[in-house]
Order: structure tokens, then sequence, then C-alpha cells
């Protein structure tokens, strides 16, 4: 109580101090906006038992992920296990490899595994042009591949459409190579037309899309919630001082908090770690 009514008398006896005061410490402040550190990776935020985390170990196992390697899963919708269906995926991976900013991060060993290409190894043919769907069916059908194949494809979560899928192999540089590399993967995906809808998987996609899902989602709610105080703060207060006065702290809050996590993160001080999702809403 002291300390509240020294304060007041210090803003009624010097309001323009008070408000020197106040404008240094915001731009003292502000600046650390700047220095503000990105959201860790979503590896370092996914529950253990979520969904996405469960099929990031189910990849990892089947296709032997390292830390000297990252996989980049492609998902093909629909059914791929014929004639078009495999030209479309071998047309696909084929311009993924002959990618520059991937051929060169290819793994060694077994860098590809697609179903495609199993089946023209098993076929022995260059194409799947002049392949008849019985003969497919002969190959996909017998024990020795049956199996593998198995592991390969399944259906999506509406219960009736099939998934296959594909696995490119990276070296993980651990710069920004492997970054744009599994980029232009998801590009290539998302573009490729034919019979089956395809997209990728990769630990830069899912960390693209949490960023955009979380910068994206802020901004309605940060916009609804001013919205609410405002009208609520008119609608007790009924004066527009008061209602600017409400809306100009919560700005100068914001900014404060914001630069307070830039000071005091690890591109500044390292007191803090980077801001997670919980920390930017």
């Amino acid at each position: 109580m002291v300390i509240s009514k020294l304060l007041a008398r210090l803003i009624v006896s010097r309001p323009y101090i008070t408000l020197g005061v106040l404008v240094v410490v915001t731009v003292a402040l502000g600046a650390g906006a700047i220095r503000r550190a990105e959201p860790p990776d979503t590896r370092a935020t996914l529950p253990r038992n979520s969904a996405v985390a469960r099929v990031l170990v189910e990849i990892e196992e089947l296709f032997g992920e390292s830390g000297e390697a990252n996989v980049v899963t492609l998902l093909f919708r629909g059914d791929a296990f014929t004639p078009t269906g495999l030209s479309q995926m071998d047309d696909l991976v084929v311009e993924i490899a002959g990618e520059p900013s991937v051929s060169t991060l290819l793994v060694l060993d077994n860098p590809i595994v697609a179903p495609s290409t199993i089946l023209k190894s098993l076929l022995q043919v260059e194409n799947f042009d002049s392949i008849a769907q019985e003969q497919i069916n002969v190959v996909v059908g017998s024990p020795e591949i049956a199996t593998l194949l198995t592991n390969m494809r399944g259906t999506d979560s509406d219960g009736t459409t099939q998934v296959t899928i594909a696995a490119i192999r990276l070296r993980n540089t651990g710069d920004e190579r492997i970054d744009i590399a599994e980029r232009k993967i998801h590009e290539l995906a998302v573009a490729d037309e034919g019979t089956l809808s395809v997209s990728s998987i990769s630990s830069v996609v899912i960390e693209d899309e949490y960023k955009k899902a979380t910068e994206e989602g802020m901004l309605p709610l940060v916009g609804l919630a001013f919205v609410l105080i405002a009208t609520l703060t008119f609608l007790f207060m009924r004066t527009i001082s008061d209602l600017l006065l409400t809306i100009t702290g919560l700005l100068v809050s914001m900014i404060w908090i914001v630069g307070t996590e830039g000071w005091l993160g690890p591109n500044a001080l390292n007191i803090v770690g980077p801001p997670n999702s919980l920390t930017t809403m």
C-alpha cells in the first residue's frame, strides 16, 4: 500500500517524468523483440504419445533413420499399385533424385525406398508403360514381397483411401542445406499431378507447419481479445479516455513481455530458453 501511494503521488506530481520513463523502458525492452529466438522444432515439443510422434517413430524404425540421415516420407493417397499409379510414383521419385539440392545429399546406402523402384527391379523393366495390371498383381501377391509392401501401405483416417509411402534418405549436414532439400521435396510432392494425391512428411515440414499454425492462430486470438476487452471496458467505464488507457496499457505490456523474452533468451543473455507454443500464446 505504501509503495502504491508513493507511485501514485509521483505520477500525479510528475506526470511528464513518469511518461518519459515509460517510453524509455518500452523502447529499451521493445528492442529485445528482434533478439527473440525462434520456437524449437516440433521434435522437442511434441508429446511422446501424440499421433505425429508415433508416426515419426514408426518411420524411423522402418527405414533405419539415424543421427547421420534424415528421412523424408512421401505419402501417395489413392490406388498406387496400378500402372498409372506406379508411373506417377516413379516419375516423382526420379524428379526428386535429379533435383540438385537433393541429389548432393542422398545417402550412399539405399537413398530411395519406394514400391515403384522395387517393382521395377522385380519386373525387370525401365518403366510401367507396357506393364499390365495382372503382372503387377502377381508380383505384389508373391510371399517374398508381400510383407515388405504391407509395411509400406495402409489406409487413411477415413478408413477407405489407400495410402502408400516411399522414403528419401538424406545426409544430415546440420546446416540449412538439409532444410532446403526437405522443403524442395515437399514442394515437388505437393505440385505433382496425377491419379495419386501426394504430400510429404519430414522434420522441417512439420516444423514449418507448426510455426505457421502458431503465428496464424495467434493473430485472430489477440485481435479477439482486444475487441472483447475494448468492448467490456467501454461498457463499464463509458469513457473513451479509459478505453484508450486500457488498450495502450495492453500494448505496452505485450511489448514488455516479448522484449523481455528476447533479452533473456538464447540470442541475448541466455537466461531462459526459446519460446514455445504456450509462451507464444
